[in-house]
């Protein structure tokens, strides 16, 4: 994570715990809270307005992981969200679905949660994870979102008896790029990833990493970028830094095409009892080059991130 802009790796957020997940009706039309870029008159696009959100609300756990200064912020001076200068990466899941990683920031203490339709057309699926316990009573929390369809959007974020109105447009499918959900980078790592380096003299601030989409995974990259096939010289190697809520044994570490089923490669299978925070290392290898899912799960435990894979060489 860096300090700035959080979107996708804190969606990725980190941290462990429970999440609220909701899936109820939004009403009618809001009132149109201007545009960015040329939008259907349809969609009153929400952009960035209003003051930024103070420190507090920019906390993750001891730290502030962004600037008041930074671009993006929307609030109403409980609740903020940010967004990104080029727009919110919309990842298609099954089904039609497309996801999204969000994240939002806490004045006011409490748990957030998020409720959405589409403003026009049929009715539509809509599911919001947001991690309840892993961020403490205020600060910044991200949240997992699922659209059952394209279309102009309407959220609400709820938070200590106030409401934040967010209008989106969710396109017809990803951005362009090659692996849209994935969103290793260099930079501080997540703190509750800490207790995984200890007993190390070296900061890890020097690796690529990832974290996980409700944010109790995080891998760490010892070749950036990964290459498909079994390379040497750098290898694959991964470091899966793993919080648990409750203990746990059975844990494996697949992969998969994002676009499809088949094939699924078993990366690691941990047969140990787990609990707290774990670190289990790997090498991390697949087939054929382009964007995988890591399903990291156990009973009772499911967690995902994307990982982009270049031609082997």
């Amino acid at each position: 994570m860096t300090r700035g802009w959080v979107l996708a790796g804190l969606l990725a957020l980190a941290g462990c715990g429970g999440s609220h997940s909701v899936a109820s009706p939004v009403p009618a039309a809001p009132s149109a809270s201007g545009a960015s870029g040329p939008q259907p008159a349809s969609c009153p696009v929400t952009r960035p307005a209003g003051p930024p959100p103070p420190q507090r609300a920019m906390m993750n756990f001891d730290r502030p992981i962004a600037k008041a200064s930074d671009p993006g912020w929307y609030g109403n001076g409980v609740l903020w969200t940010q967004f990104p200068p080029r727009g919110f990466d919309f990842i298609p899941g099954p089904g039609g679905v497309l996801t999204l990683k969000m994240p939002w920031f806490r004045a006011g203490r409490g748990p957030v949660t998020i409720d959405a339709r589409p403003l026009s057309g049929p009715p539509a699926r809509f599911s919001a994870s947001v991690s309840a316990d892993a961020y403490g009573t205020y600060g910044f929390v991200p949240a997992g979102l699922v659209f059952g369809r394209p279309g102009c959007w309407r959220l609400r974020a709820h938070l200590a008896g106030r409401v934040l109105t967010v209008v989106l447009r969710v396109p017809g499918g990803a951005r362009t790029g090659a692996c849209p959900g994935s969103a290793a980078r260099r930079g501080p790592v997540p703190a509750w990833t800490r207790p995984a380096w200890a007993d190390s003299s070296a900061s890890p601030t020097w690796l690529h990493h990832e974290t996980s989409a409700r944010g109790r995974v995080a891998a760490f990259l010892f070749a950036y970028p990964l290459r498909a096939g079994a390379p040497t010289n750098p290898a694959n190697k991964v470091l899966w830094v793993v919080a648990v809520p409750h203990p746990l044994s059975g844990l494996t570490i697949s992969a998969r095409p994002i676009d499809r089923a088949r094939p699924s490669i078993l990366i690691e299978r941990v047969r140990r009892p787990l609990a707290g925070v774990t670190s289990i290392p790997s090498y991390a290898n697949v087939p054929s080059p382009g964007c995988w899912r890591i399903a990291i799960t156990s009973r009772g435990y499911s967690e995902s991130l994307d990982l982009r894979y270049l031609p082997g060489r």
